[in-house]
């Protein structure tokens, strides 16, 4: 985790929120892990409860205390492998986190009592109902935010007792939060992309100060915590304090707000949860040994390895950008079980960045994303990138929704992918009726990139004179290239019928067999994996130019 004395970076804003006083109609759910096991759902109405793990047992929770001070609950085992197991477990709160010791018995089964470590997450939608000293259960709370709108100085001493000064801009736009660096001599860059939580918290992400395919200038760093003191000073958890200087007039805020604009600065994403549900790959640890399956179910969502096991992570998404709970601690083992706090940072409905143990690590999805996940719109107002725009594309054509099919392969095209472009190509080729021009002129761009279907759409309609004027040496160019362009077997692949001396349809991979074929043809994940770390590569290599 890199300070702001270190790295001059901004953080994480947010007042920690008073746990609650008990009360007997208090009503909380806890994502839950313990000992070996992880994802269990707690919902606590008053002084009794239930209690459910992924291996069926099922439990009665039995609530003693839940306040500030302590957390005493007791279980019975009522289903399950275990019936007839009760524990106590003690605990202490910790804003919306318990954390404690839990002591099992099993009459019949063990001789001696048993002990093991305990952590939940509170379900922060559904939390304190009935509770004193507590935040209202709205999901999202309203009201006038403050401006926050200027320049804010930090100040501190390096090791040798030199003074250090770095100054930040803080830019808001409505609920948008981003800071961007201004120290003399240094290059701008943001530092912190973030939005209001309320009036009196901001939830984002630090910036890292190097390239990354998915943030042109950020690259999301440690979670750290940092409160408004008051509308002049912000003080994060190291102790680092920040005071405004200078209001909005000031011309280094205006240097601030004409650097966004380049840099690829992105509106912050709706609030609606997406639907994670499905398989996850890590960008760094390739292969089954990077890949989890992520499952989401009335805003608690649990991962596990997909190879199989039990959860080893269990928590809260119910708005965008942040998914919070417990997870598996590094060098957690059986006998020692230990948990710690993980956090998710949706950066759109396919990658999620994974704050766990002061590292952060990418993830991507692999498997196809659910039929009509999301409405597609030509603003991209949900940031889906190229690659996963040109996979909803083809699950919509799947199912036959060429409306949404059209939108998704769009917006993929427009970002520069040829397997977008040359699908939207056959597509609007297909389409009643026709429009050729722009399908030659999607094709061409598909073709410039290598892409197989875009040369052989070149290939026909140069041959049969569709939205270009006819020219047969060109269409003989286009066949050739689209053998040079892959190894005979992915060559065969697309031409297992007819061989090159096709007709119009054949050449152009016969339009319907050929929508057929790109939208149903099922890759592994590993090939999937291998696709989109290839356009990440691509993007990163984009940007570097671009800056």
């Amino acid at each position: 985790m890199r300070t702001l004395a270190a790295a001059g970076t901004l953080f994480v804003l947010t007042f920690c929120t008073p746990p609650p006083t008990f009360s007997d109609h208090l009503q909380i759910r806890l994502a839950e892990c313990e000992a070996d096991l992880c994802g269990g759902l707690w919902t606590l109405d008053g002084t009794a409860g239930k209690a459910q793990w992924p291996n069926d047992i099922v439990a009665e929770l039995s609530v003693e205390r839940f306040d500030q001070d302590k957390v005493l609950i007791h279980r019975k085992d009522v289903a399950g492998p275990s019936l007839g197991l009760t524990a106590v477990y003690t605990g202490v709160l910790h804003d919306l986190r318990v954390e404690g010791d839990v002591t099992y018995s099993w009459s019949g089964h063990w001789s001696e009592s048993k002990t093991s470590k305990w952590a939940a997450a509170l379900d922060p939608a559904h939390a304190f109902s009935g509770a004193t000293n507590a935040p209202s259960a709205k999901a999202h709370p309203r009201g006038p935010l403050p401006n926050l709108n200027g320049v804010w100085l930090y100040t501190n001493r390096d090791a040798n007792g030199k003074q250090l000064s770095i100054a930040f801009a803080l830019v808001q736009r409505a609920e948008d939060v981003t800071l961007v660096q201004m120290q003399t001599g240094l290059l701008q860059i943001v530092t912190f992309r973030g939005h209001f939580d309320s009036p009196t918290s901001i939830s984002g992400q630090s910036c890292a100060e190097t390239f990354s395919p998915l943030h042109p200038n950020c690259i999301p760093d440690s979670a750290v915590t940092s409160t408004l003191v008051d509308p002049s000073h912000l003080k994060d958890n190291f102790g680092a304090v920040l005071e405004r200087v200078a209001g909005p007039d000031d011309p280094r805020y205006t240097q601030a707000l004409a650097l966004l604009p380049p840099i690829g600065a992105k509106p912050f994403l709706p609030e609606p949860p997406f639907d994670l549900n499905g398989i996850w790959q890590s960008a760094t640890q390739q292969g089954p040994g990077g890949r989890y399956k992520i499952v989401q179910k009335d805003n608690l969502v649990s991962s596990s390895p997909s190879v199989g096991g039990y959860p080893i992570f269990a928590g809260w998404y119910f708005r965008n950008p942040i998914v919070s709970g417990t997870a598996r601690a590094k060098g957690s083992t059986a006998q020692d079980p230990r948990w710690a706090w993980m956090g998710f940072f949706i950066e759109n409905p396919d990658e999620i960045s994974v704050n766990f143990e002061n590292t952060t690590s990418l993830f991507f999805r692999v498997s196809p994303p659910p039929a009509n996940d999301l409405p597609c719109n030509s603003q991209n107002q949900f940031h889906v990138t190229r690659y996963f725009a040109w996979m909803r594309g083809r699950v919509a054509g799947a199912a036959n929704d060429m409306t949404s099919a059209r939108c998704w392969l769009t917006i993929s095209a427009d970002l520069g992918f040829a397997q977008g472009q040359s699908l939207l190509a056959a597509l609007l080729m297909s389409s009643s009726p026709p429009d050729y021009p722009l399908a030659f002129r999607l094709a061409s761009q598909a073709a410039a990139q290598g892409d197989i279907l875009g040369e052989l759409q070149l290939a026909g309609m140069y041959r049969d004179g569709k939205g270009i004027a006819p020219d047969a040496a060109k269409a003989q160019f286009w066949v050739a290239q689209a053998q040079r362009s892959q190894d005979l077997a992915s060559w065969q692949r697309w031409n297992t019928k007819n061989g090159i001396g096709m007709s119009m349809m054949d050449v152009m991979g016969a339009i319907g067999d050929m929508w057929e074929a790109a939208v149903s043809q099922q890759m592994s994940d590993e090939d999937l994996a291998r696709m989109h770390l290839n356009d990440m590569q691509r993007r990163a290599t984009i940007n570097r130019m671009n800056h």
